[in-house]
C-alpha cells in the first residue's frame, strides 16, 4: 500500500448511469391505422411508418413498459420522437456492503461519472472507465486514473515558469471536468493535497507513473479527444497511442509527458514538450471513497479511430462499383470498423462519423485515413439470399440514429438481394441498382431471409 497524500473525508453515494436508445412513433386513429409523430403521416396500417420508417410500438424509457399510446399507461411518460436517445434519470443504489478492499485492488476497473467520449453527441455521454492504482485501508479510499485520455489541452497557456497550482490544466480538471459529476458523485471525491494545492482532480507525476504503471505507458485517446479540445490529440500511427500529460510541479518551459509509443519523458532528458504544446491528452486522477468503485467495468472500449488525411468521400461498399454516398467536409476523426479489398486488390476502410446530427457509415479508400491498415480487422460478411417484404426507410447504418438513404437508393418491397451482416436488429442488404451495386441497412422485419 502506497500513501502519498493527506485525505479529507467525503460522503459515500453510488450512481449507475444507463443509456437507452428508442425508435418510436404514436398510435392515433383507432384499431387499424395510426399516425406517426416523427413525420406526421396518417392512416398507417403496418408496423413501420412508410413515410419515415418509425416503428409503431415503443418501450417506455422510465418503466420499460411496451405499448403503442402517446403516453405510457403504466407511468405516464410521454412517447419520444423517432431516433431520439433518451438518457434515463440517474439510478442510485446503496453501497454494496459485500465489497471491501480485498475485492478492489490495483488494476480493477470501474465506471464512475460520464463524459463525451465516442465523438457521437447524438447518443449522449459515455460512462468514464477508471483504473484503480492504489488503495488506503485506513480511510477506505482508492486512487484511480481514467483508463483513456479524455480531453486534449495545453498544460499552460504560455511558456513562463509555472507552478502546478497556477496551471491551466489544473484549473480545467477542478472546474470544467469536475462539473460533469453530479452532486452525489462529487461527494465521493476526496480533496487531496497535491504540490501545496488542494485538488479534487490532478495528474500523476513522473515518480507515480513509474510506481503505479507498467512500461510501456501507452494511453489511448477517446475518439472525442482525438478531434476536440485545444487541438486534436496526437496519435502514433503504429501503436495507436496518444501522448499524455504528466504533472510537473515547477515547470520551466518544458514539462513531463508520455509519448504515443509509451515512453516517459522528463524535463532535461530526451524528448521535448513545452508548457503550451496543445496535442497532449489529460488522464484525470482522483482519490475516491471505496463505494464509488463498486460498478465494475467488464466490457468497455471504443471503436478503432483515426484522423482523416483528406476530405471524406464514401461509397456504400468497398469498390467503385458501389453507389457513391457523397463527400462531407470538415470531418477530422472517424471510427474505423473494418477493411476489405476489391477485385483489383485495392483496400477500402469501413468508417463511421457524425455529420449534421446523424451518424454516417460507408467505405472510403485507405489512403484517406491516417492509420496502419494492419491494425484494422477484416470485414466478415455472410451471403444469404433475401427479399424486401415491405416498403420502409433505408439507413446508412443499423439504426434510425444513422442518416437516411435517399429514395433512389431505397429498395422497394419485392426487391431481391443478399443479407451481408446483422447488427442490433438491422440487416445490411445488398442489391443491384440500375448502374451500381447498392448497400443499405433495413430493419429485420422488412426483410425475409432464406
Amino acid at each position: 500500500m502506497k500513501n502519498h497524500y493527506h485525505y479529507v473525508p467525503g460522503k459515500p453515494v453510488i450512481l449507475i448511469v444507463a443509456f437507452i436508445m428508442l425508435f418510436s412513433c404514436t398510435w392515433a386513429l383507432g384499431e387499424e391505422t395510426w399516425t406517426c409523430p416523427s413525420c406526421g403521416r396518417t392512416g398507417n396500417d403496418d408496423q413501420f411508418c412508410p413515410g419515415c420508417g418509425a416503428s409503431k410500438e415503443w418501450i417506455c424509457p422510465k418503466c420499460g413498459n411496451k405499448n403503442n399510446d402517446t403516453f405510457c399507461p403504466k407511468c405516464g411518460t410521454k412517447r419520444p420522437r423517432q431516433g431520439d436517445y433518451i438518457e434515463s434519470e440517474p439510478e442510485y443504489e446503496e453501497p454494496d456492503d459485500s465489497i471491501d478492499l480485498s475485492d478492489i485492488r490495483p488494476g480493477y476497473r470501474f465506471y464512475f461519472g460520464k463524459f463525451e467520449q465516442d465523438g457521437f453527441t447524438v447518443n449522449g455521454k459515455e460512462p468514464i472507465v477508471w483504473r484503480v492504482l492504489d488503495t488506503d485501508e485506513s480511510s477506505g479510499t482508492v486512487l484511480a486514473m481514467s483508463e483513456f485520455g479524455l480531453y486534449t489541452l495545453k498544460y499552460h497557456r504560455n511558456n513562463n515558469k509555472t507552478y502546478w497550482g497556477d496551471t491551466d490544466v489544473r484549473t480545467w480538471l477542478n472546474s470544467e471536468f469536475l462539473a460533469v459529476f453530479s452532486e452525489k458523485e462529487r461527494s465521493y471525491i476526496v480533496p487531496t493535497e497535491v504540490s501545496d494545492s488542494e485538488d479534487y482532480c490532478f495528474l500523476l507525476d513522473p515518480d507515480q507513473v513509474r510506481e503505479y504503471l507498467n512500461r510501456p505507458y501507452i494511453c489511448y485517446a477517446t475518439p472525442y479527444a482525438m478531434e476536440y479540445g485545444e487541438e486534436g490529440a496526437y496519435v502514433n500511427k503504429n501503436t495507436g497511442g496518444s501522448s499524455w500529460l504528466v504533472r510537473t510541479d515547477v515547470a520551466k518551459k518544458k514539462i513531463a509527458w508520455v509519448g504515443g509509443g509509451g515512453e516517459l519523458y522528463v524535463p532535461g532528458g530526451k524528448g521535448t514538450n513545452y508548457l503550451y504544446t496543445a496535442d497532449n491528452v489529460a488522464r484525470p486522477v482522483m482519490w475516491l471513497k471505496l463505494e464509488a468503485a463498486t460498478n465494475e467495468a467488464t466490457d468497455y472500449g471504443f471503436p478503432l479511430s483515426a484522423k482523416m488525411l483528406e476530405e471524406v468521400g464514401i461509397n456504400s461498399g468497398p469498390s467503385t462499383q458501389y453507389n457513391g454516398l457523397g463527400e462531407d467536409r470538415g470531418i477530422k476523426v472517424v471510427h474505423v470498423l473494418s477493411c476489405a479489398r476489391d477485385n483489383g486488390g485495392m483496400t477500402w476502410l469501413e468508417i463511421e462519423y457524425e455529420c449534421k446530427g446523424a451518424i454516417v457509415r460507408g467505405y472510403t479508400g485507405y489512403w484517406r485515413v491516417d492509420i496502419d491498415v494492419g491494425r484494422v480487422p477484416q470485414d466478415i460478411l455472410s451471403d444469404r439470399p433475401a427479399t424486401v417484404v415491405q416498403d420502409t426507410i433505408a439507413y446508412y447504418g443499423p439504426g434510425t440514429v444513422y442518416k437516411q438513404q435517399v429514395a433512389k437508393f431505397t429498395p422497394e418491397a419485392g426487391t431481391t438481394g443478399t443479407v451481408l451482416k446483422e447488427e442490433n436488429g438491422w440487416y445490411c442488404f445488398e442489391y443491384k441498382g440500375k448502374d451500381k451495386i447498392i448497400r443499405v441497412w433495413l430493419p429485420e422485419d422488412a426483410v425475409s431471409v432464406e
